[in-house]
């Protein structure tokens, strides 16, 4: 949900792995953002290259990084409502025939696209554009 993460600009130029540049915002988990960088899992963020990025490394983040399922400060009910979630579409994917499968991903496919665009819009409306280093908050 929204309240899960949050977007915020990093002050520091790197993040070990990554290089990340002073003003370039990043998205974090709001249960563990509080605890010193060192206690933090290495899931915990993400820095989007650009506005049309942030869906898919949102997708990413959430579904293969499986951060909340790590998260030592992930309240037990939002872990509980993620497995609700996902055991409810392994059970609709499961009783699905092909045919059917094949019109849920070409529905998918579609819904991707006007998805990513509506949550690039948004990260827009909350004041994020594209920069050479990355997603900023303001002007380029």
């Amino acid at each position: 949900t929204k309240e899960d993460i949050a977007a915020f600009t990093a002050t520091t130029t790197d993040d070990d792995d990554i290089l990340i540049a002073p003003g370039q915002v990043g998205i974090r988990c709001t249960f563990c953002s509080h605890l010193p960088a060192q206690r933090r899992l290495k899931t915990s963020c993400f820095f989007p290259r650009n506005l049309e990025d942030v869906h898919s490394s949102m997708v990413h983040w959430r579904a293969n990084l499986r951060h909340f399922h790590a998260c030592s400060e992930c309240p037990k009910d939002v872990l509980q409502q993620l497995a609700s979630l996902e055991n409810n579409e392994q059970a609709n994917k499961d009783h699905m025939e092909e045919e059917d499968r094949e019109e849920a991903f070409h529905n998918v496919q579609q819904l991707s696209s006007s998805t990513e665009r509506y949550v690039a819009c948004a990260a827009a409306a909350l004041g994020m554009v594209n920069a050479r280093n990355g997603v900023r908050f303001g002007t380029p």
